[in-house]
């Protein structure tokens, strides 16, 4: 076995490897996510979904190994997201089958993984967009996950590996040479802040990611849609106690669902998608759950105790029960917020004064096209107060106050 030192770089040289077929991406039978989202005027619903999908640039296979003599030392490897916006949740590095380094003993060993903008210096490696410690306890290919970055479409990052001890505690990171060679392979010695492209490539650091991979590995009908029905959230239902119908396949995602939810009953609904893996199917990932034809208009009309409306607030409405996923924000300047689309059931209902004058009402029950007429009692006792609303609306719910001396009303007191 011969080996090679490079400045402060150990290469080994092994003979080559049988080598696997080249994919710039490729995707794990396994969907990330599903959303089912109706449009403003409920007569039809969107549903999108992401696959779980890896990146690369190397065949599997590795005729060389790189490590640093001393630790502190960094390799990147850099990745786009050139075919649609996706979210990195981990990856995996090859550490070879502990012939290299010399006498190695690297298992249950750490080593640091980061995700890196391209903000540095000529789109080199720069801020840290996340990070993990990383425990290698196995030989060839150490997955790991736990990483949480958003990368928008046409975006580039880099996904790193820091040395943290000398040869031989050191795991190596394979290097792919066979062609073709991609070159996005970059380097970082411990006593330097300036990153350069690597003399190595190709690094066998691999990206995991959540989206769409590049379309020219999709198969026909990636894709297929189930639509579900029969379940009762409001008594503890979820979409997979209800009963689900195969709507449709599609290569692409989002799909929009037209016709066929705009003839729908007034209901409780659900999507699932789920993955065309060649000879198989991914299992099925369901959709949050979206009413139909069940919303009312709400409006909430505030004033303080001298009857004038305050100059600016804020209305939430937090849904709970078989509404829990539904969640409304608004603001208003004129005492008035008015809510278009608000699916019928129990709501938290707070009232936020900026200045930190908030009440809370609890368990607003709505099941029609609603006007609320709210006085602010704006106190300083911090201590729940029932309130009289219409019984339509508050059949069991309280009120809660916290007060400060300064809210944003125009002689409140």
């Amino acid at each position: 076995m011969k080996k090679i030192f490079y400045l402060f770089v150990f290469i080994v040289l092994l003979p080559l490897a049988g080598r696997a077929q080249y994919s710039y991406s490729s995707m794990f039978c396994e969907m990330c996510w599903t959303m089912a989202n109706p449009d403003n005027n409920d007569t039809s619903c969107t549903v999108d979904a992401s696959t779980r999908f890896q990146k690369y640039y190397d065949d599997g296979s590795a005729e060389n190994y790189f490590a640093w003599i001393f630790p502190g030392g960094m390799a990147a490897v850099k990745y786009s997201a050139a075919y649609g916006p996706l979210h990195v949740y981990g990856g995996s590095v090859y550490v070879g089958d502990g012939s290299f380094p010399e006498g190695a003993d690297f298992l249950g060993r750490d080593i640091n993984v980061y995700v890196l903008d391209d903000d540095g210096p000529g789109g080199y490696p720069g801020t840290i967009l996340d990070s993990i410690t990383v425990t290698v306890n196995n030989f060839y290919w150490v997955d790991f996950d736990g990483l949480d970055v958003d990368i928008k479409q046409g975006d580039t990052y880099y996904m790193a590996v820091e040395q943290l001890e000398s040869p031989p505690h050191c795991p190596p990171i394979g290097v792919d040479e066979e062609n073709p060679v991609f070159y996005q392979s970059y380097t970082k010695a411990a006593d330097s802040t300036q990153w350069q492209l690597s003399s190595y490539n190709d690094l066998m650091i691999r990206s995991y990611n959540c989206g769409i991979p590049n379309s020219k590995n999709q198969r026909s009908k990636l894709f297929q849609i189930a639509f579900i029905d029969n379940f009762n959230p409001c008594n503890g239902e979820g979409p997979e106690d209800g009963t689900l119908h195969p709507l449709d396949s599609v290569n692409f995602m989002p799909y929009v669902d037209g016709s066929h939810w705009d003839s729908l009953p007034p209901g409780y609904y659900a999507y699932a998608v789920r993955l065309n893996c060649d000879t198989s199917y991914s299992d099925w990932q369901y959709s949050n759950i979206v009413s139909h034809l069940q919303g009312a208009e709400v409006t909430v009309n505030v004033s303080c105790p001298a009857g004038n409306a305050p100059d600016s607030l804020y209305v939430i409405l937090d849904g709970g029960d078989c509404v829990q996923d539904y969640y409304f924000e608004a603001f208003s300047d004129t005492g008035t917020v008015i809510f278009p689309e608000v699916p019928y059931g129990y709501y938290d209902m707070t009232i936020t004064i900026p200045g930190d004058y908030t009440e809370t009402f609890d368990s607003v029950y709505i099941a029609a096209d609603t006007v609320m007429n709210i006085s602010l009692i704006m106190s300083f006792h911090r201590r729940p107060i029932s309130r009289s609303i219409p019984q339509l609306l508050l059949p069991h719910g309280t009120r809660r106050q916290k007060a400060i001396r300064n809210p944003r009303c125009i002689i409140c007191f």
